[in-house]
């Protein structure tokens, strides 16, 4: 995993990835609003850990993607941190 702003690729396989998964008004649609999720989370005054904001960005435990495999999760953990 590399720091720093992510590149174009990245950008387009996480917002192909939050449309693929995403369900309409109860998750995150886009790579805007988890940019706003993440801003909001890192400078908010409570240290909202990493299991209750993942579950957030799909709108809830229900929604949850069934990830076609370990890889593919792993790549959207990393690119969100």
């Amino acid at each position: 995993m590399t720091e720093g702003p992510l590149n174009e690729t990245e950008m387009e396989w996480l917002e192909e990835t939050l449309m693929t998964y995403g369900h309409d008004d109860e998750s995150v649609m886009d790579v805007s609003e988890l940019d706003g999720m993440l801003t909001a989370v890192l400078s908010g005054p409570v240290v909202v850990e990493p299991d209750r904001w993942l579950v957030a960005v799909w709108g809830g435990e229900k929604n949850i993607p069934r990830w076609k495999n370990e890889r593919e999760m792993n790549r959207f953990i990393d690119l969100c941190f």
